[in-house]
Parts: structure tokens; C-alpha cells; sequence
């Protein structure tokens, strides 16, 4: 967009067409003159034209931006900025497709722009030839942005009409009669008119009476002052300006009694010109004018004041910094969860194999009558394996994905600190947001699957172990689905007997399980679990020494 419209104002072509990053568009026009410190309505009219308003939220240099009239761009090429916002894909398809052949693929609208100005199809002097191209695609919006006119001013701005004030023309003494009109003798044709008129009369909407106040208009031009119109109250003039020393211009002559003389030269015949200067006099109210004067200077001073981009640019590079010290703890977070979860798969890998093996082994000692029933627990491996694998999968992916959009929107941060600082401001609270809003949604980095899959021999039951039932597969330990029954107090001497029993419905052989004992020395014995004639579990210790003793269970 920037290249299409500093074109005009970048004669070194192949530098512009170069150009990747806006702050060398920046350079590009501090060099050849067109941005300083002490004026920037380059500035001011790149934020106008590309309607990019949303910075003054984040500069307040730049809150006024809407009151600078465009200057540094003509009608031409704020046309074709226009064209260039109004165009969406299947225009750009359509434009290349009558100007290419084969047809060529455009990056966006202002790469077309740009290939089409290269080849002098947009240019001054061809837009009629164009406009009536985009007639036969029927692309309207595009010929109304070519033709409708360009106001001087931005469009959302009023410095184009200024601050008004009144100019009274009224009588030094008034008469109980005269209801302050000008005295019958000299109120000749001009001054007739215009006082019979000064109710409805406004100069700008009606042409027809251009002619007669011609030398009144171009005597308040002359000053700085713009007439606007004639209103009631004996003669009142009413003129804008944007210029505080056209005001204060206005001002000094009114004082000196020079605006008198003057309008008695414009608006009364010489042989009657002193006595209306006598009996007349010029009216202002100062206070309107000392009030409107601090405007006028006030915005003089936003519209030449230097921009302190070192001071603004300095605070977003502040945000940004501490907010990309987030994002990398909030990606280190992420990757951290992405390392549990393939460690989580390595030892879900290597339990299945452990699996594998271990009904391998049992299988080759009867294998003939249980090989059908382990290739089915094998089977019954597998699809455990995939399921919690693919839950590993899907949350590796979850966790990269999210690295991913982080680190996007980590990047398109970067770009806006390596670029251009107004247009970085402008997007920067929507790229920190973004970036914000992020990193505070920090994912489940902990495995969701426990990783676990056990293949169980029951060495115990023999019998049925030739019948085909080796075993069993499950996705838990065994010492997952047992708790102790509940906790006694016993007597030095006196044999501990405890009680295991099963939480979930799962098979669990006692040769499977053995009980670590940690004395109230702190030294530890490992027991063999047993296993009741009713099925019950439970392990005894022989308390020798008084404290607290502590009962862990683990599989063998």
C-alpha cells in the first residue's frame, strides 16, 4: 500500500520497488526531504488516506490527525489509493486477466496497482481509457473511487472552515428609529442589498451575489479571513480562518479603525464615506476573540509540534519485550509438556514391549493350546496401545500447534518492531492482545494418557493357564487398583497383619505384588503379598521396634 502511495514522492524506483520494510520506506523519505522532525504531514496524510486512524489511540501526538488537510499527495494519486482499498480478489482476477496474458497472480490489490502504473495503464492522462475499461467488467465501485471527488481537507476534518467570528458593522449612536440601519442618504444600491439581505444571506451556497460582494470577499481574503456569510443584527459579517495571525491581523485593524475605513471605501459611496466613518463603527467581541485565537494557536501548535517517536516507540518496544519474555516462558512451558509426553510414549513403548515379552515367554511353555488366546491379548495390546498412543499424538500435535500460533504471533510482533514505528503503533494493540491472550491459555502440559499397559502371568493357576487364560492385559499397575483397608495400632512385638483390597474390577494375581516396609529407623524390607482362600489379599510384619510404620506396595 505505502509503495503505491509514496510513489509519487520516491523517484528511485528500483529502491521503492526493493523495499520490504516500512522504515526503509521511512529513510527513503527522510532522505529526499519530505519527512522531518519539524514536519511531518507526510505522516499526517499517509494516517488520512489510508483512513489508519486507530494510532491516535496509542500516540497522542496524533489525536488531531483528522484536522491536517492533505498536502503532500495529489487528487491522482489519492484516487488511486482509493482504487486500490475498494478492490477485492475477484476484481484483481478480473483486471489481470484483461491486461495479462496468460493471466498473471497478484499478491494483493497494490501489487496490481503497481504492475499496471510500471506499464502506463494507470497514469494521468489514461484513466479515462481505464475507468472505461473497468466500466466493461462492470466493477462500479471501482470507476466511482476513480471518479468522485477528492475534497481538499480530510473527509472527517472541519479545518477547512476554520474558526468563525462576527464583524459588526454598527452605529456609534443609536436612534429610537433607526433600528441601526444606515442612514437613508447614503444607503445607496451596494449597502441596500446588503442590508436587506444580511438575513438569509450566505455567500457560499449563492453565486448570483458573487459578483456584487466580489471586492468584499477578496478584501477579507486578503487578510487571511474567508467570509462566510452575511447575518441580521445591523451588519454583521461573518469570517473563518484558520490562521491566528489572520485573527490576529483582523483584530489590529478593527482596534486601529482601519477595518472602518476600509469597508466605507467598499460599501459607501466616496462623497458619503466619512460620514458613515463618523456614525459607524466596527464591533468584535473580545472575549469571542480571545477564545477563538487560543484555538487557532492551539492547533497550530498539535498541527507543527515534532513527534516524539523515540519516546513512544521506546514504550511499545518496553511492552513488547516484557511480553515476549512471557511468551518464550509460556513456549518453554509447552515444550516442556511436549518432552513429558514423549517420554510418556517411550514408556508406554517399552511396557508394551515389556508385554510382549512376557507373553512371549508364557506362550512358549503352552504354546500349542494358548497361542490363539495370546495372539488375541496381543491384539488387546495393540489396541490399547493405539488408543492411549493416539491420545500421546493428538496432545504432541495440541502442544506444537499451540507453539506454532504462538510463535506466529511472536513474529508478526517482530515485524512490527522492525518496522515502520507509526504503522507498528497502529497494529500493536491488536498483535499484543493477541499475543496476550495466548500465552494466558496455557494448554494441559502434563501427559493426559499415564502410560501404563501390564501383561499379568498367573503363575498361581496353572490349570487354567493350560485351558488358555494366561493372563490378563490391562492399562493400569496393579498396585494402582489396591488401598489398604485401613490403619491399626499394634503393640511392640505384635504381628501387623493388613489387609489389600481391590479398587477397580481388575484381575490381579498375588505373585504379581510384593509390600515395602520402611521401619521407624528408616531402614526398609520387602514382603511377598499373600493371597486368602477367600481371594482377599493382605501381608504381615512383626513390629519390633515402637514409631510409625509405613506400608508401600509394588508390583515384582
Amino acid at each position: 500500500m505505502l509503495k503505491v502511495l509514496y510513489r509519487e514522492l520516491l523517484k528511485n524506483n528500483y529502491e521503492l520497488n526493493k523495499a520490504t520494510k516500512v522504515m526503509e520506506l521511512m529513510d527513503m523519505l527522510t532522505a529526499s526531504g519530505h519527512l522531518q522532525s519539524a514536519n511531518l504531514n507526510v505522516l499526517y496524510d499517509t494516517i488520512n488516506i489510508t483512513e489508519q486512524r486507530g494510532i491516535k489511540d496509542i500516540l497522542p501526538v496524533f489525536q488531531n490527525v483528522e484536522d491536517v488537510e492533505i498536502s503532500k499527495f495529489t487528487h491522482h494519486r489519492r484516487k488511486i489509493m482509493k482504487l486500490g482499498m475498494v478492490l477485492i480478489d475477484e476484481d484483481v482476477n478480473k483486471i489481470s486477466a484483461l491486461y495479462n496474458k496468460p493471466v498473471k497472480e497478484y499478491a494483493d490489490t497494490w501489487s496490481l496497482i503497481m504492475d499496471l502504473e510500471r506499464n502506463r495503464v494507470i497514469c494521468e492522462g489514461k484513466m479515462e481509457a481505464f475507468i472505461k475499461k473497468l466500466n466493461t467488467l462492470q466493477l462500479q465501485h471501482a470507476v466511482e473511487a476513480l471518479t468522485e471527488e477528492i475534497p481538499n481537507a480530510s473527509s472527517n476534518s472541519e479545518h477547512g472552515h476554520g474558526e468563525v467570528i462576527a464583524v459588526k458593522v454598527r452605529r456609534k449612536r443609536e436612534s429610537s428609529d433607526s433600528e441601526g440601519q444606515p442612514h437613508p442618504k447614503y444607503a445607496l444600491s451596494l449597502l441596500t442589498e446588503l442590508d436587506e439581505n444580511k438575513g438569509n444571506l450566505t455567500l457560499e451556497d449563492k453565486a448570483e451575489f458573487f459578483d456584487k460582494f466580489e471586492k468584499l470577499i477578496n478584501y477579507y481574503k486578503k487578510h487571511g479571513l474567508k467570509l462566510k456569510k452575511v447575518g441580521k443584527g445591523s451588519i454583521v459579517f461573518y469570517v473563518s480562518t484558520n490562521d491566528p495571525n489572520a485573527l490576529m491581523s483582523l483584530w489590529e485593524i478593527h482596534s486601529s479603525g482601519k477595518l472602518l475605513k476600509d469597508l466605507a471605501k467598499l460599501l459607501v459611496p466616496e462623497e458619503h464615506q466619512q460620514e458613515f466613518i463618523d456614525e459607524w463603527m466596527t464591533y468584535i467581541d473580545e472575549n469571542e476573540y480571545k477564545v477563538l485565537l487560543s484555538k487557532l494557536k492551539e492547533k497550530e501548535h498539535r498541527k507543527h509540534k515534532p513527534i516524539r517517536r523515540t519516546d513512544a516507540f521506546q514504550a511499545f518496544k518496553e511492552t513488547s519485550a516484557a511480553l515476549e519474555k512471557s511468551a518464550q516462558n509460556f513456549i518453554q512451558k509447552v515444550q516442556d509438556g511436549i518432552k513429558a509426553v514423549k517420554q510418556n510414549a517411550t514408556k508406554l513403548k517399552q511396557n508394551k514391549d515389556k508385554c510382549y515379552r512376557d507373553i512371549e515367554n508364557q506362550m512358549q511353555e503352552m504354546y500349542q493350546k494358548v497361542k490363539e488366546n495370546g495372539d488375541k491379548m496381543k491384539n488387546e495390546v495393540e489396541t490399547i496401545y493405539k488408543r492411549k498412543n493416539k491420545v500421546n499424538d493428538v496432545q504432541i500435535d495440541d502442544l506444537k500447534t499451540t507453539i506454532s500460533d504462538t510463535n506466529t504471533k511472536l513474529s508478526l510482533l517482530n515485524q512490527l518492531l522492525e518496522g515502520d514505528e507509526g504503522t507498528a503503533l497502529q497494529s500493536s494493540e491488536t498483535v499484543l492482545t493477541a499475543l496476550k491472550d495466548r500465552i494466558n491459555e496455557l494448554p494441559k502440559t502434563e501427559p493426559i494418557d499415564n502410560g501404563e499397559i501390564h501383561f499379568f502371568i498367573n503363575e498361581q493357576h496353572i490349570t487354567s493357564v493350560k485351558q488358555g487364560d494366561i493372563g490378563t492385559v490391562t492399562q493400569m499397575r496393579a498396585a494402582d487398583c489396591l488401598t489398604l483397608k485401613e490403619e491399626e495400632s499394634v503393640f511392640q512385638g505384635q504381628t501387623i497383619v493388613v489387609k489389600i483390597i481391590k479398587t477397580e474390577d481388575l484381575e490381579i494375581y498375588a505373585n504379581q505384588l510384593k509390600a515395602t516396609w520402611t521401619q521407624p529407623t528408616g531402614e526398609t524390607n520387602i514382603s511377598q503379598i499373600q493371597e486368602h482362600v477367600n481371594g482377599d489379599y493382605f501381608v504381615t510384619r512383626k513390629c519390633t521396634i515402637p514409631g510409625v510404620c509405613k506400608l508401600d506396595g509394588c508390583e515384582c
